[in-house]
């Protein structure tokens, strides 16, 4: 078994780069990007991203959208007396992205 520390990484071919900075263009994130490719591991295409200061999860100007119906579904819950932490261990997010989540409701 090689040594990641020791092992050279596979160079990038500007074909490669050409496909990523269009996928970034489009919006795509890194996990989308890597499965395009198929040659590249997720950690690879966001390196790779931020070697070549392009944004890290979508291009300037396009909002992030959420499903505010899930976020009512969790201030449903909460109200209803679940703690914080259960509900964010339901839906594998940190007790801070669900009063994150929640802010979005009053903004």
């Amino acid at each position: 078994m090689s040594n990641p520390m020791t092992t050279p990484r596979p160079i990038w071919t500007e074909d490669e780069v050409t496909v990523l900075r269009s996928l970034v263009d489009l919006g795509k994130n890194d996990a989308e990007i890597s499965d395009a490719l198929g040659t590249r591991t997720q950690a690879q295409v966001s390196t790779k991203r931020c070697a070549l200061g392009l944004p890290t999860t979508r291009p300037p100007g396009r909002p992030r959208t959420y499903d505010l119906a899930a976020i009512e579904a969790i201030r449903a819950r909460i109200v209803a007396g679940e703690h914080v932490n259960s509900v964010a261990a339901d839906l594998g997010l940190k007790p801070r992205t669900v009063y994150a989540r929640l802010r979005l409701l009053t903004a």
